[in-house]
């Protein structure tokens, strides 16, 4: 039974039955494990064990770090601590008290993953106090009903298979919730069920109704932090908080970070970004059986005018771009249609229909190279790149980002097609790298690595090396050994080395040079922070990926390098 608003502990038993708790599931503790529970079991049977137990769960004094330590045996008891506190918790999912139903639901929870016995016995209990609680008027309780179907449907999804029609028909419902925290933990179930590997067809029916849903979270809400931040034109500096921290990604032997540098200049996971990722998965699970209740939707938001409804052509586009590899063979007839219709999108006037527009057109860059063997697909690829070139050099700093990412991966895909128009591409990425601040001249590092990667051997000509080398060297120059914005240079090095081949030798000995003092400076601050500096592996791996590249570039010729320091 729940702790009554009125109730409170008895100083005396409060502090006895939170000093068990703690000596039971700190670390450091030295006392009798077994002895303590024995305790808590004796107070478990006082009337008013519940209550106390409440008190200490709303204080939030049974923390929510430590559900092994509960999950543990214990010398010379015969349940685990779990086996004690798992009844009374769904006891508490009945309690009059939001704040209580949502700290017990909260605890249960986290015991999904682990998936004790003590639960795994008492799952029809707890799906029972799900759907008791699934409509229940506190927010944060739904939130927590929502996160418990994910996990489940994640990790154990035989448990709501007798119920699946019913826990779709819900998480349906509550996508829509006026609350966008919840919509967001009912969103993150689409995924999760194709994840899962679960029968498509028992979602299948539910999609006519689930694909505008999806459309209309896809919408930017008016407190988005993207629109507050969009308006930032390139003449603004980078604040700290803008640039995350980089790690290096090694070419050669990977990275032991795992991070993904390429993220969104909003890293906020919200209801949009979440819808979207949804549609992606759902395009890939069911192709193109989605379309014929995607395609009007996004067609009627196409076709809406006026500044009023910019957000939901931004929408319709973003959708587009989703669906764009798991839906291609009912798209791909339409491709030229879908382009021509993109490109002029790029020219906008609002920044994130130009940014979400280079984005989507980047998602179909695979198939816009396919079609470059015939005179309209070649033309078609010329649009293209022209257009993403142009807004490389867009003043909004969000349209910069988007651009420059899509054309990264419109090179990789063109790889030679790129040759012919190599001179017009240099001159604008340059333009780039002077313009650019710190954030977005990372991704212009990336664009001139993946250009060098993509064209190779072509890029060894005087004409090119005279726009490409001399801002690159300056930039060199300017940064010192124990700045992290080395690392995208020295990325990009290694990529032009690797591609110039001997052609790099004009340029090979400084590089050389400056590699070894790097690994010499890291060297000596390992043994000496205080006149070296902090020591960071970073640069040592960053710094023998680009020798690795000139080794593989100059081949032989690294030798005359090498001899001075035999």
């Amino acid at each position: 039974m729940a702790a009554p608003a009125s109730w409170q502990p008895q100083e005396e038993g409060f502090k006895e039955i939170c000093g068990l708790l703690e000596q039971q599931i700190s670390p450091s503790s030295t006392a009798d494990k077994s002895q303590i529970w024995q305790q808590l079991q004796h107070y478990s049977q006082f009337p008013d064990f519940n209550n106390y137990l409440a008190f200490i769960l709303a204080r939030g004094e049974i923390c929510e770090d430590i559900p092994q330590v509960l999950d543990s045996d214990v010398p010379g008891l015969a349940e685990r601590p779990i086996n004690i506190l798992l009844p009374r918790f769904l006891q508490f999912f009945q309690s009059p008290h939001s704040s209580l139903k949502k700290l017990s639901l909260g605890s249960v929870n986290q015991y999904i993953m682990l998936m004790p016995s003590a639960l795994f016995t008492s799952m029809d209990q707890y799906l029972q106090g799900l759907f008791v609680l699934a409509n229940d008027p506190a927010t944060e309780v739904r939130k927590l009903v929502c996160a418990a179907f994910v996990q489940l449907i994640e990790v154990r999804p035989s448990f709501l298979e007798p119920h699946l029609r019913n826990v779709i028909e819900y998480m349906l419902q509550v996508n829509k919730d006026a609350d966008d925290e919840v919509a967001l933990e009912a969103c993150e179930f689409w995924s999760a069920y194709c994840d899962a590997q679960l029968p498509p067809e028992n979602l299948k029916e539910f999609l006519p109704r689930l694909l505008p849903v999806l459309l209309s979270n896809m919408v930017y809400a008016d407190d988005d932090e993207s629109l507050l931040e969009v308006e930032e034109d390139e003449s603004l500096p980078d604040r700290d908080q803008d640039l995350k921290p980089r790690f290096h990604s090694s070419r050669f032997h990977g990275s032991e970070n795992l991070e993904d540098d390429d993220d969104d200049i909003v890293n906020v996971w919200n209801l949009r970004k979440c819808s979207a990722a949804a549609l992606d998965v759902l395009s890939n699970v069911f192709g193109d059986e989605i379309l014929p209740t995607l395609m009007p939707i996004i067609q009627a938001k196409l076709a809406t005018s006026g500044d009023a409804a910019w957000k939901d052509r931004e929408a319709a586009v973003l959708a587009l771009g989703a669906v764009a590899e798991g839906c291609i063979n009912g798209l791909y007839p339409h491709l030229s249609e879908i382009v021509a219709f993109l490109i002029p999108l790029l020219d906008d006037k609002f920044p994130l229909i130009r940014s979400i527009s280079c984005w989507t057109l980047s998602r179909f860059s695979k198939f816009i190279v396919q079609d470059t063997g015939h005179q309209n697909g070649h033309e078609q690829f010329d649009r293209v790149l022209m257009g993403l070139l142009r807004r490389i050099l867009d003043t909004n700093k969000r349209v910069q980002e988007a651009a420059c990412s899509a054309f990264a991966t419109l090179e990789e895909e063109a790889a030679e097609e790129l040759a012919p128009r190599l001179e017009v591409i240099l001159q604008h990425l340059m333009c780039a790298f002077g313009k650019y601040q710190r954030r977005n001249l990372r991704i212009v590092y990336d664009a001139i690595g993946t250009l060098a990667d993509a064209v190779g051997q072509e890029l060894n000509q005087p004409v090119y090396l005279e726009i490409l080398m001399p801002p690159l060297i300056a930039k060199w120059q300017q940064l010192p050994n124990s700045d992290k914005d080395l690392f995208p240079l020295l990325e990009c090095f290694t990529s032009i080395a690797q591609a110039l081949g001997t052609g790099f030798t004009q340029f090979a000995l400084p590089v050389f040079q400056r590699c070894i003092d790097i690994i010499q400076t890291q060297q000596l601050a390992k043994v000496d922070p205080v006149s070296a500096g902090a020591y960071d592996k970073e640069f040592i791996v960053c710094a023998l990926d680009l020798l690795s590249g000139l080794v593989e570039g100059l081949g032989g010729g690294i030798e005359s390098l090498v001899f001075p320091f035999i």
